[in-house]
């Protein structure tokens, strides 16, 4: 009959930019890497991967290794280490490209003066590639993130109606309904109309009994509609809210969901705290209790508030964004090439990794 329009997290995605509206709670913080000991540089030249014994190029790998990383080899070793413990439905292509990613990131590390001379395993080496990572995302800010990202954010849907739209609507529905989905193929079925003409008298009941004693708020409602509801199985209760400018008719509303025309058209007529009579739709009965009416807003995405909380929501799938494109830098850079084909059975024929 209409949806319930939430604030609810926003997602950007590297490929499509797309955004989903989030909820205003904070991201959580980043997960730390494991700690490791302070940096103690050796004297003369530092190289960029100090734990790497014997050197590659991509023209000189040993047939059993699976890529060269600026001179460090991505080992069959290394790769099925790693596969034993990947989670289920790791494919064999993205756990390969993963370690690569890694050993780009420990490199850059390195090259910042966070190696230490105790770094020699995977786990010193992932606690470098994650600090070094949470580095360069710590410049990406609420403040840093560009206007063109911002308006594609506003632009959402979801997003947009929170601080572009016509008088909003909030309602409590008692509802004796005989049909949902499509008001269209509801009012066609016979056997809806028949369970709307059976129910009326009921719902008309209902309504008695609250204007008897008209409870003065919405928990109020909800409690007395449940006490009801134990000796009438089909009667039930909702919130709604929509969103309908007074000075147009119903035809005219657009722009965001409306509910259907006799629910509408009687909804706007009432004050806050108000019973309306049963109302009659294609779906069946409805009491509405208006609860509250919250006025137009038309913000634009670049006023101060709007900006600040759309920067808060949408930080951490730009950081994400950010994060891929300096990993691809670091490939860019280093030309690392992968050797897919040699990821032979048994690691590379199952889809998913056994922990």
């Amino acid at each position: 009959m209409m949806r319930k329009l939430a604030w609810c997290q926003v997602v950007l995605t590297a490929v499509a930019s797309l955004f989903v509206a989030c909820s205003a709670a904070p991201p959580p913080a980043p997960i730390k890497p494991p700690a490791f000991a302070a940096p103690q540089l050796p004297r003369g030249p530092l190289p960029a991967a100090p734990w790497v014994a014997t050197p590659c190029t991509n023209s000189t790998l040993p047939p059993g290794d699976l890529a060269c990383v600026a001179g460090r080899p991505i080992t069959r070793a290394d790769f099925d280490r790693a596969w034993a413990a990947a989670e289920p439905g790791t494919t064999a292509p993205a756990l390969l490209q993963a370690l690569i990613d890694e050993e780009l990131l420990a490199q850059a590390a390195a090259k910042k003066g966070l190696w230490a001379s105790a770094v020699v395993g995977d786990a010193q080496r992932r606690a470098m590639a994650g600090e070094a990572l949470e580095r360069a995302m710590a410049k990406v800010t609420p403040e840093t993130i560009a206007p063109a990202d911002m308006q594609k954010a506003y632009r959402f849907p979801q997003i947009i109606v929170r601080y572009d739209h016509v008088d909003a609507w909030f309602v409590i529905d008692g509802q004796m309904l005989c049909c949902t989905g499509d008001a269209k193929q509801c009012s066609q079925r016979d056997e809806v109309r028949t369970c709307i003409e059976e129910t009326g008298p009921r719902a008309k009941a209902v309504y008695a009994a609250l204007m008897a004693d008209p409870p003065q708020s919405s928990t109020e409602l909800f409690a007395r509609l449940k006490i009801l509801g134990e000796t009438r199985p089909d009667l039930g209760a909702a919130p709604v809210h929509f969103y309908y400018d007074k000075t147009k008719h119903y035809e005219e509303q657009k722009g965001y969901d409306v509910m259907i025309k006799e629910f509408a058209e009687a909804v706007v007529t009432m004050q806050p705290g108000q019973i309306h009579e049963p109302v009659r739709s294609a779906f069946g009965w409805h009491i509405p209790y208006l609860e509250r009416i919250e006025p137009a807003v038309h913000k634009p995405w670049n006023d101060p508030e709007v900006r600040a909380e759309i920067s808060r929501n949408i930080l951490t799938p730009i950081r994400e964004r950010e994060a891929q494109r300096y990993v691809f830098e670091l490939h860019r850079q280093q030309g690392v090439e992968l050797f897919f084909d040699r990821l032979d059975a048994p690691a590379a024929s199952g889809d998913a990794a056994e922990p």
